[in-house]
């Protein structure tokens, strides 16, 4: 409230001079005047987003209609850990007897490529897709019969003793050559790795090169591809995937490929054939799975690596495509030929 008051004093009170005029000229006192004015509302300031937060203070009816995926869901056991933006490494990998992890949670440098990786680098062994680690070096050759590595330094794969593990299992996977075609995810893990998925074959303690297999998915897939290289290297490539049961508990996963033709390199011609078939069980306390894989790979003069003998000056490197053997100068030679049926079980109480 605001107060004005005139008072019969001669001296002005809250008013003007000619307010006073009268009081003076007639000499008598002016009773006392009172104006009042509401008091100034204080002003509030808009909100810049006006929409309600629902959370503890909205009501019953408001919480009810959150979306969905703001309640987090627990991710189904035996699920591949999420991937990076891009889709192409995935954030943890198959840590042996530890199970499924993200990277942060395990004491092991882990790098674990994708399908998509695979597919996007057009990659069609195991050893096209581990170069790309700046911990693995290859040490094959081009057109020669068996891949092998360098992890940190120690040697993965030499002497044909199948160091490559399948599913977190020695001695499954093929020896010499290990195709793309029936594979999800390959997993390095750098280190000693014998806590995780036991002694290595040819007891290497650089690292772990494991394999996780396809396993038929939640969407139904049929896929055919076709493929080309130089110099008439044609291919054909079908993925088929499905799942049946009343809650698609039951599925299977059929790979299979064939090649046939002319390589890179002089005199030298590649035939190979790959067929897999992966079948699971996917219970709430029960899940299982059977692999069967059956590869062969038949090379016409394959290349054999260059060994330099002590004093002997390194010669400058040839041409990529040239090739020392000749069609006539070696015997067509199997590099694959194997019949694997690794499987898996586990039970949740």
């Amino acid at each position: 409230m605001v107060s004005i008051a005139l008072c019969s004093d001669g001296v002005l009170h809250g008013t003007s001079a000619q307010s006073a005029a009268p009081e003076a000229a007639g000499g008598s006192t002016l009773p006392a005047v009172t104006v009042t004015a509401d008091a100034p509302k204080p002003r509030v300031r808009p909100r810049a987003n006006p929409v309600r937060r629902a959370g503890r203070g909205a009501p019953a009816n408001d919480r009810a209609k959150l979306p969905a995926e703001a309640t987090p869901t627990a991710a189904r056991p035996g699920a591949l850990p999420p991937t990076y933006a891009g889709g192409q490494v995935a954030r943890g990998g198959q840590v042996g007897l530890l199970g499924n992890k993200d990277f942060m949670d395990t004491p092991f440098n882990i790098t674990s490529y994708t399908a998509k990786k695979i597919e996007d680098q057009q990659a069609v062994t195991v050893a096209d897709v581990v170069s790309n680690d700046p911990s693995v070096r290859f040490t094959g050759q081009a057109g020669g019969i068996l891949d092998s590595f360098f992890i940190r330094g120690f040697p993965i794969g030499e002497g044909n003793v199948g160091e490559i593990a399948f599913n977190g299992v020695y001695g499954v996977a093929p020896n010499y050559r290990v195709f793309t075609d029936y594979v999800e995810r390959i997993e390095i893990i750098k280190g000693p790795t014998a806590l995780l998925y036991g002694m290595a074959p040819n007891s290497s303690v650089g690292g772990t090169i494991n394999i996780v297999p396809k396993r038929a998915g939640d969407v139904d897939l049929t896929r055919v591809t076709t493929d080309y290289a130089t110099s008439t290297q044609l291919g054909t490539h079908v993925d088929v995937s499905r799942r049946f049961g009343e809650n698609r508990e039951f599925g299977i996963r059929v790979n299979g490929s064939y090649h046939n033709g002319d390589t890179p390199l002089d005199n030298q011609t590649r035939e190979a054939h790959v067929g897999s078939a992966a079948f699971d069980y996917r219970g709430e306390k029960f899940r299982a799975s059977l692999d069967f894989i059956d590869q062969e790979e038949k090379f016409d003069a394959p290349t054999r690596p260059f060994l330099v003998a002590t004093g002997v000056a390194v010669p400058t490197a040839p041409v990529g495509r040239r090739n020392a053997r000749s069609p006539g100068n070696g015997p067509r030679f199997t590099t694959t030929r194997c019949w694997r049926a690794p499987n898996t079980m586990s039970l949740r109480a």
